[in-house]
């Protein structure tokens, strides 16, 4: 689980001077960038804010794929390239990672201590990610329940905007005005997107 060992926020002007030796942006000063939203979704909605919106173009995601063999699968190829900057099956994987993430950084002692490969059987299996305080023997953080748990993260607008803010200055940009306003629609946009949430990991009452 890339960026939870260690301190999970950092000062974004220094992850700039890491990234650009020699070079400071003291805008970023009072910016902390949480590396868990950083390594899931906040770089794919930072590179597709920065593509989108300098075109003008209108948010939209590339729809499933398929792979070429289900026994030996060698290839994916996507059922429609509309020629769009993120795909749905990314999208799911990002937000899986976050809400895993999140997870394991609430309940550090139980997942600490698993392998990567019994967590993910853990989240895609029947029983969720089980914790001590999970006492019915299934948790509600799995796969089918993606949906709902990525609305419940009440901080991800606040947290994607900061890692746009670092990402926009080392791609040598300057933010507009209404930078936050561009995240925040993405955002909506993905938690209403049906082409992201209805596939076959997706949604179960």
């Amino acid at each position: 689980m890339s960026g939870l060992s260690g301190t999970y926020k950092k000062s974004a002007n220094e992850i700039y001077k890491i990234l650009l030796p020699g070079k400071s942006e003291e805008t970023l000063n009072a910016v902390e960038v949480n590396r868990l939203y950083a390594v899931t979704l906040g770089d794919l909605v930072s590179h597709y804010a920065n593509k989108v919106y300098k075109r003008g173009e209108q948010i939209a995601f590339v729809s499933n794929g398929l792979w070429n063999d289900l026994s030996c699968p060698t290839s994916y190829a996507l059922t429609e390239n509309n020629g769009r900057y993120v795909t749905s099956s990314v999208l799911r994987g990002a937000i899986d990672g976050l809400i895993i993430g999140l997870k394991i950084e609430g309940s550090p002692d139980t997942f600490q201590k698993l392998k990567l490969s019994q967590i993910l059987s853990m989240y895609y299996g029947p029983t969720g990610l089980l914790d001590k305080n999970d006492v019915l023997s299934r948790s509600n953080i799995q796969w089918c329940e993606r949906e709902k748990n990525f609305d419940n993260i009440r901080t991800v607008r606040e947290e994607i905007y900061k890692f746009f803010l670092l990402y926009t200055n080392y791609m040598g940009a300057i933010p507009t005005e209404n930078a936050q306003d561009e995240v925040n629609e993405i955002i909506g946009s993905i938690q209403k997107s049906t082409e992201v949430f209805n596939d076959i990991a997706g949604k179960r009452r």
